[in-house]
């Protein structure tokens, strides 16, 4: 008797022992579970979205055959007839003077960007407005219309003036007026010369130049160096051909010209004619002018896209200094 009391003792003790452990075990065995379902939750939600995405980014380039950047977000939106898109840039909450981060602030996060463009059957957004921009200057390039924004409408007003002035460039002294304190003006106007002429033509950066200032290929594929100079009364010396020259050696084009408003010095001349490059004097710049007088005035009415668009230069100088977006072609 005393044996069997002792084992159902025993036995009772290690039944409560055990049940114990189980009510203990429970809520963590229900929080692991919970845990893991929000998890599968969250996993399917993301592929869910992400197939959403996907199906969406297909029917877009299926539409307007364009690759529509991953940083971007697609949403079904009722259609509209001319797109249109709005931008805010990020900044910091307490910037500099230069708009960067005031680092004597304890808190000072960065304001996120957003660009939002409404555009056929969807609405389009990204964190990063730069992505929005180049989406939609490929959409314009493809024809279709989008609203402008305030800074592409200062840039059309400003090449409507510049092609203008250039359509009533009637006389030289007419030019070197409009020219002759503008400098980078005055090359973009003789590379719209050539342009006219068939050469593809670019002008080079103000602080680094390499000695030139436009880039060209005629319509026979040789590439050319153009210097230019407005001046009112300096005639050109040999010293300044001589410079266009110098700066050639280091990429050697095939062709080399030098463009003013005035005229050329005899040693100037004689040194050109020695070394094959071409001189447009003013007389003969207001014959180029004169060539394509119609076809400046016809393209002033409406200045072609890449003069007015966005370029990555005009975005990135309204993002802060020290926070500028990922490089990309705009």
């Amino acid at each position: 008797m005393d044996y069997f009391i002792h084992d159902l003792s025993n036995r009772l003790a290690h039944q409560i022992n055990a049940t114990g452990t189980l009510q203990m075990g429970m809520p963590l065995v229900t929080l692991v579970l919970g845990f893991c379902s929000l998890i599968c939750a969250v996993l399917l939600i993301y592929l869910a979205d992400s197939l959403v995405q996907s199906i969406f980014r297909f029917i877009f380039f299926a539409r307007y055959d364009i690759t529509v950047n991953r940083r971007v977000r697609l949403f079904p939106f009722p259609a509209i007839g001319k797109g249109r898109y709005r931008l805010r840039f990020p900044h910091w909450r307490y910037p500099n003077v230069d708009g960067s981060k005031d680092h004597r602030r304890k808190s000072n996060p960065l304001r996120k960007g957003r660009g939002i463009l409404c555009f056929g059957y969807f609405r389009i957004t990204s964190k990063d407005p730069i992505v929005i921009v180049w989406l939609v200057n490929a959409l314009r390039r493809k024809g279709y219309i989008i609203g402008l924004t305030e800074p592409e409408a200062r840039k059309l007003d400003t090449a409507r003036q510049r092609q203008k002035e250039i359509a009533e460039s009637n006389s030289i002294g007419n030019i070197r007026n409009m020219f002759e304190y503008r400098e980078t003006d005055f090359e973009e106007y003789c590379a719209e010369l050539f342009r006219l002429e068939g050469y593809e033509a670019k002008t080079t950066p103000p602080t680094a130049d390499g000695g030139y200032d436009i880039d060209m290929t005629d319509p026979d594929g040789r590439r050319c160096f153009v210097e230019c100079k407005c001046y009112s009364r300096n005639t050109i010396g040999r010293p300044m051909l001589q410079k266009l020259y110098g700066a050639n050696h280091r990429e050697e084009a095939d062709r080399l010209i030098f463009i003013t408003t005035t005229n050329f010095s005899k040693e100037a001349r004689d040194y050109a004619e020695e070394v094959d490059m071409e001189l447009i004097n003013g007389k003969k710049l207001l014959s180029m002018a004169e060539r394509h007088k119609q076809a400046i005035r016809l393209k002033a009415a409406e200045p072609p896209l890449d003069e007015w668009l966005l370029n990555y230069k005009d975005v990135a100088s309204n993002y802060p200094p020290d926070c500028q977006p990922s490089p990309i072609t705009l």
